[in-house]
């Protein structure tokens, strides 16, 4: 069965969604704000993400190592270059291969342009 997860994390709180295909909702989870910068960083924003999305998954019945379909994330704090570079470059502190796992993913093409994209390169090799 192939299933989507639709993930909405804002300043005042995060809803995640797990569908099948069809769009029928099969799991649902409400918690806390995952601005990473208005949360405490980007550990504890995606300590808040990482508990949501396992309550979505427990409740729409799918086990751990069960992949979704497809995932789409909205995130507060993101929707500029200077919030995207402020937690990537957090995020690249705490794992360096972050970097290459993102690769020619078109959906960094913009991130990947800027230049600063290249001095993160720099520090994590």
């Amino acid at each position: 069965m192939g299933t989507l997860i639709a993930i909405d994390g804002g300043n005042s709180k995060t809803e995640v969604l797990v569908c099948d295909t069809s769009g029928v909702v099969l799991g649902y989870a409400r918690g806390r704000g995952s601005n990473h910068q208005t949360a405490g960083g980007v550990d504890e924003a995606m300590s808040r993400l990482a508990h949501l999305v396992a309550t979505a998954r427990e409740r729409a019945g799918l086990v751990d190592h069960e992949p979704a379909t497809l995932a789409a994330v909205y995130l507060a704090a993101l929707d500029n270059l200077d919030g995207a570079f402020q937690a990537v470059a957090e995020m690249v502190d705490r794992n360096p291969r972050l970097l290459d796992e993102l690769g020619e993913d078109p959906a960094v093409e913009q991130l990947v342009a800027d230049p600063r994209w290249a001095a993160l390169r720099e520090l994590s090799s």
